[in-house]
């Protein structure tokens, strides 16, 4: 074999292995995919979409650090064509939760909740009023907190009840020095709560479809005139 064709062999084994090397990285070493959650959401309030895209971002990155993947899947309000949203027709599973962006809060809602979840029917609202409130009495960057509203209430459709705790992203009420993390760092799940969410997921992503192209809008208004009794607010 000539010096030539030597080389052209390293060099294409060299590509095999580099290649091998990527695809491993991203499947990881127990050949198991990342644990990934679908969010829908709807976007009633409207959110301003640079906005929403930041937000989006920032929650995408929360979840990250736990090990969860995300993908967003946005969904038609009002008079919107559903044909132009294809992917929220598609038949969803214990993985897909529902997202709310609404106008407002219910006058029954406590002042201080900006938003809450309804465990039966894996949906979380965010009341878009009270988190430019809040982020304007706090002074904090308005996609920031509704980063971190979104990423909490999503919490707990993932932990369950009672999931509140003293410190990081699950924090039932934020203190001086919560807020200041929101605005520089960020706060973050516990490596207690990232390895029960972690589980939890694959443990959804083990059920069958529910094949329910659904009423889930319909569904979603009822419960949150009538919560029932397994909803957080935060």
């Amino acid at each position: 074999m000539s010096w030539i064709s030597k080389v052209c062999v390293a060099m294409s084994l060299t590509m095999i292995v580099n290649l091998e090397s990527q695809a491993g990285s991203t499947i990881g070493s127990s050949g198991i995919s990342q644990p990934k959650i679908t969010i829908r959401f709807f976007n009633y309030a409207p959110v301003p979409t640079k906005i929403l895209g930041e937000a989006r971002e920032r929650v995408t990155a929360i979840y990250h650090r736990s090990g969860i993947a995300i993908d967003w899947v946005e969904c038609p309000v009002g008079d919107q064509d559903p044909s132009q949203f294809p992917a929220c027709t598609e038949d969803y599973d214990a993985t897909h939760l529902f997202l709310h962006l609404l106008p407002q809060a219910a006058k029954t809602i406590k002042m201080e909740r900006a938003g809450e979840s309804l465990l039966s029917v894996r949906m979380a609202n965010i009341y878009w009023n009270r988190v430019r409130e809040k982020a304007k009495s706090m002074q904090v960057e308005v996609e920031r907190l509704l980063a971190h509203a979104v990423a909490h209430e999503v919490g707990h459709l993932l932990l369950g009840s009672n999931s509140h705790s003293p410190s990081g992203i699950m924090v039932g009420k934020w203190s001086r020095q919560d807020l200041i993390n929101i605005s520089q760092s960020g706060l973050s799940f516990s490596a207690k709560q990232s390895k029960f969410i972690q589980a939890e997921v694959q443990r959804r992503m083990k059920k069958q479809p529910m094949n329910q192209t659904v009423e889930v809008d319909e569904l979603s208004a009822k419960e949150t005139k009538s919560p029932s009794n397994d909803t957080e607010q935060s």
